[in-house]
């Protein structure tokens, strides 16, 4: 039989349903805690039963689109006809067992038991879950639950809820150093949330080198990477491009610093003028995580359209946080993460509330009548790469700008509040991958290369590398952003096991502003030191395997 009319003969088996940022989706997943427990523990028992089967008691856990679980104890892969047969067992949505296969047959007191294998293809499921890491079959969005952090770094075990945790990072040849430039779909941690990011790229490059893209996961995490393009805009030479809440690009010019940028009456202009290693930032809240802060600053009035730069990173709170959220699900994720991907869309829109908790940052403006107006706010995820964001202002008559932003304490890492004149629109050039290299092997991957320009996925694991070539070279009257589509999955480690909590979970879903005052303290013993620990769990090397699908 053909590889696609086996793969249609195995979906007639099967029936089903095709759905932020890490807070958003943590209450999502727990929103269903109060009528799934029994279900949970049916499917952890079997977990363990599956377990107690296998040879070296690793197992792999295949959710579906309808609703079923595949528990095996052994299982292959077959990449040609998209498939994965194995033995175990077939649970339906409530986790009753349909059925068993472990090739012995049938008996008189185990009437369900069936030599043959169960066949499953590929795109009938939503999500796996495995505890052998090497084992892993790489077709689809991949939770492994057990791994030790320690393996991977001191720091880690001993602080596994700052451990380094992303997208996919990008980064590019500079001089004679690779240049860490960006990081790709921040909030898009599971599949129902893959979204398209667009980020402006620094580069510090000779005019006329190639320009290329090392795309790499340094983290505990499975990513799945749809496409990564360029963008290029032209522009003056001595002029800029940002792009706006609206998603237009504006060439801008005359950009200057603010004359006063204060803190509770404290000067900090020297921190946010320029983008350079010095950020502004405040530590959180003793007693909760929820309390606001306020940024005053002026600017000399240009007279003509202007806009606020805003370059930002996020700090490693809502990183803790969701780490948090994971360790309260323990060996559940993967369960709620699939609940999630089969539910409703309108379950997202219930948990939002929580999501405006933290917030963004909120612009505001001084009028020619003395009134503070809301103009716009920014938010985009992200603790590694600072990001930038354009806030377009309205022509006032008084000689100086007064803007005024409120945000989160102890959210937000500020690097740059500059004012800028407008010189136009621009218009973007798409620039598609033209070669994908390996940089394990240092070959070309042309397989690689056909899921990037086909909507299909290339999926990575931890220390793996590719370089993409786009046929171009830089040039300094041109602005580049990098537009990147797709989704993640974070590994569960052992250490979060072990503060498995599903009732804490579901208290934290019903009293979040609670929840956020309870957690102040925890993060407060470890905000001192969480950047140097992040930084120093991050996953180098060009790794050792690649799966693509």
């Amino acid at each position: 039989m053909k590889p696609n009319n086996l793969r249609k003969s195995i979906r007639m088996q099967f029936k089903g349903n095709d759905t932020v940022n890490y807070l958003s989706l943590a209450f999502l997943l727990l929103l269903s805690l109060g009528c799934s427990f029994k279900r949970v523990n049916r499917e952890l028992t079997q977990v363990e039963e599956i377990k107690s089967n296998s040879q070296n008691n690793e197992y792999l856990k295949v959710h579906m689109k309808n609703g079923d679980v595949y528990l095996f104890h052994s299982w292959k892969v077959d990449k040609s006809n998209e498939i994965i047969f194995g033995f175990g067992n077939h649970l339906d949505y409530n986790r009753n067992l349909i059925e068993t296969r472990d090739g012995t047959g049938s008996s008189p007191s185990e009437p369900k038991r069936i030599p043959t294998q169960f066949l499953i293809p590929f795109d009938e499921i939503v999500i796996l879950e495995t505890n052998q890491q090497g084992n892993n079959p790489g077709v689809a969005a991949m939770v492994l639950v057990g791994i030790t952090t320690g393996v991977f770094s001191l720091y880690c075990s001993i602080n596994p809820k700052a451990c380094f945790g992303s997208c996919p990072t990008f980064y590019v040849y500079g001089l004679d150093v690779q240049n860490l430039v960006g990081e790709g779909f921040s909030s898009s941690i599971s599949k129902s949330l893959e979204d398209t990011d667009i980020d402006l790229i620094d580069l510090n490059m000779e005019e006329g080198a190639p320009l290329q893209l090392i795309v790499k996961n340094e983290a505990l995490e499975t990513h799945l990477i749809n496409k990564v393009n360029l963008l290029s805009l032209n522009k003056n030479d001595e002029n800029r491009v940002f792009q706006s809440s609206n998603g237009d690009f504006h060439e801008v010019k005359d950009i200057e610093n603010p004359l006063k940028a204060t803190y509770h009456s404290q000067l900090i202009t020297d921190f946010v003028a320029a983008k350079d290693e010095k950020e502004w930032f405040s530590l959180a809240d003793t007693f909760n995580l929820l309390k606001k802060e306020t940024l005053f600053l002026e600017f000399s009035n240009p007279g003509v359209s202007s806009g606020l730069i805003i370059e930002k990173r996020q700090t490693l709170m809502t990183t803790f946080l969701f780490y948090h959220f994971l360790s309260l699900m323990g060996n559940a994720s993967s369960h709620y993460l699939a609940e999630m991907e089969t539910s409703e869309p309108g379950l997202s829109k219930k948990v939002r509330a929580f999501q405006e908790l933290l917030g963004g940052i909120e612009v505001f403006y001084l009028n020619d009548n003395g009134k503070w107006i809301l103009l716009d706010e920014i938010s985009e995820d992200g603790p590694i790469v600072t990001d930038s964001h354009l806030v377009i202002l309205p022509l006032l008559k008084m000689p100086v700008l007064n803007i005024k932003l409120e945000l989160n304490q102890g959210l937000w890492r500020i690097n740059t509040l500059n004012l800028a004149v407008l010189a136009g629109k621009v218009e973007p050039e798409v620039h598609f991958p033209l070669q994908v290299k390996n940089n394990a092997t240092n070959e070309t991957d042309t397989i690689a290369l056909d899921k990037l320009l086909s909507d299909g996925y290339l999926v990575t694991f931890p220390g793996e590398a590719y370089t993409l070539d786009y046929g171009i070279n830089y040039q300094k009257d041109k602005e580049y952003f990098v537009e990147s589509k797709g989704y993640y999955i974070e590994w569960m480690r052992e250490e979060w096991l072990e503060d498995q909590n599903l009732q804490g979970a579901r208290r934290a879903m019903l009293h979040p502003e609670k929840f956020l005052k309870e957690m102040a303290l925890p993060f407060k013993a470890i905000e001192p030191k969480i950047e140097e620990i992040f930084w120093n769990t991050r996953i180098s090397g060009n790794g050792t395997h690649g799966n693509d699908y």
